[in-house]
């Protein structure tokens, strides 16, 4: 399935109303108790890190608007429990999130296709060293040499496969982010007047707008 059909099937799915893109207080966010989670401490040192070195997260949350909260909890979360959970933890103050308005059925649909985006890491990294650092203890307690090189070179290319795995999964999550960008941003223009992109478009500096039909003119602006 190539790019494109997934974002008209992430339209279809979520019936995509009203979007808002940017930064809430962690305290906004609600999470489900269905959503309770247990973390790893290998997933929460990772999430720890990223926290203490950029202030935020770098990939947004996805949340929806909900009154069944307090008053302070203006969202639920959708996707991105984890980071939730550890921003509360590190007592990070903002969150950058997709808002959503959708129902209990769309939100299983959008997780459902999120999970397809992200499908490919399915054995998480610390699992496969763990495995890895069992299997080189075992042949050094035999003291066989010959199997402990065969196992030392295997371990090279696991680590190898291992640094594959991650750099594929941080492209598919710089993927899924502009993705949403895009989506976002058109939903966005599609509501808007040829008069308003013209205006925009004008705002932004773009020449040879002012003849253009609206699709045009919104293919000019989410490729500005």
């Amino acid at each position: 399935m190539d790019q494109l059909e997934r974002q008209k099937r992430i339209v279809e799915y979520l019936k995509v109303k009203p979007i808002s893109h940017g930064q809430v207080y962690t305290f906004q966010i609600a999470i489900p108790e269905t959503e309770s989670l247990e973390i790893s401490p290998d997933r929460f040192e990772a999430l720890s890190n990223s926290f203490k070195q950029q202030n935020t997260n770098l990939i947004p949350v996805i949340v929806r608007r909900t009154d069944a909260y307090s008053e302070e909890e203006d969202y639920e979360v959708v996707y991105g429990v984890d980071w939730c959970l550890v921003a509360r933890e590190l007592e990070i103050e903002k969150l950058w999130v997709w808002v959503f308005d959708m129902t209990d059925e769309e939100v299983v649909l959008a997780k459902q296709e999120i999970e397809q985006l992200l499908g490919r890491a399915e054995t998480p990294v610390p699992d496969i060293v763990k495995q890895v650092e069992t299997l080189l203890k075992r042949h050094v307690e035999n003291s066989l040499e010959k199997k402990l090189k065969h196992y030392s070179d295997s371990i090279k290319e696991t680590i190898n496969e291992i640094q594959e795995n991650v750099n594929s999964l941080s492209q598919e999550f710089r993927v899924l982010d502009n993705s949403f960008s895009k989506l976002s941003q058109s939903v966005v223009f599609a509501n808007m007047t040829i008069k308003q992109l013209q205006a925009l478009a004008k705002e932004r500096g773009l020449k040879k707008y002012s003849n253009k039909k609206k699709g045009e003119l919104i293919d000019l602006l989410l490729n500005s």
